[in-house]
């Protein structure tokens, strides 16, 4: 959860594009590195439209073969790294969760990722279960640098940024902002509910900044709101 806040809070920037995938162990369809790629390249393309002119050139030359056969990767990849090269191409953060979900061809786009990640418009951000063979996969040159962080051994850090978090997110409530003992209350029961995630914290603010949201109904929404991502989704959908 914590990469759906990262994209969430990325996304609230203009100048930032964010590329992401999801990988899915049970889904031949998001399991595989193929469908990494092809997926990071149709939000690249959806995002910055004159990009598509890398893959347009490939399929005037080839037809749709490429893309589908057993060389995809290899036509997807030289794809990938035209669009890279491409001087209208914006900084761009490729995001890619559950990569040890990735079930095959791990390796090829472990080395696309470190091939890639000297490219100054380009930066990547993956999450996984620990595994020795991304771990070494994912190994850098002395010349680039990758910062990698364990929740676990972390969590006082990733605590200490969610409660600044909410405190900046509280301060910014207009409708509070003279009442400072609400403020307090508000800030009270949203720590107490956020469990360390930067997303539920984003989500519950957004639903206190809704114009039909009055501030003496603050706490009781705060109370209503449920713990579980999926559950808030799901009620916020609802209303």
């Amino acid at each position: 959860m914590l990469l759906c806040g990262i994209i969430h809070e990325s996304q609230k920037q203009a100048a930032n594009q964010v590329v992401y995938f999801f990988c899915q162990g049970t889904d031949s369809r998001l399991n595989n590195a193929t469908a990494v790629l092809r997926g990071l390249l149709y939000v690249l393309v959806d995002q910055q439209s004159a990009l598509v002119s890398h893959v347009r050139k490939k399929y005037d030359n080839t037809g749709k073969q490429p893309f589908e056969d057993l060389n995809a990767w290899d036509a997807l990849s030289k794809i990938f790294k035209n669009m890279l090269r491409d001087p209208s191409l914006k900084s761009t953060y490729f995001i890619i969760n559950a990569l040890d979900e990735c079930k095959t061809d791990l390796p090829q786009l472990l080395d696309l990722i470190v091939q890639t990640s000297s490219k100054s418009c380009a930066k990547w951000i993956v999450a996984s279960r620990d595994q020795i063979s991304i771990e070494r996969g994912l190994r850098l040159d002395e010349s680039r640098t990758r910062l990698s962080l364990e929740l676990k051994e972390n969590a006082k850090q990733v605590s200490h940024a969610v409660a600044e978090y909410i405190r900046h997110c509280v301060s910014e409530l207009i409708e509070i902002q003279n009442d400072k003992r609400l403020q307090e209350q508000v800030l009270d029961k949203i720590q107490k509910k956020a469990n360390g995630t930067f997303l539920w914290v984003s989500l519950v603010i957004k639903e206190l900044k809704d114009e039909n949201t009055m501030s003496w109904d603050f706490l009781k929404v705060i109370d209503e709101m449920p713990t579980d991502l999926n559950d808030l989704y799901g009620r916020m959908l609802e209303n």
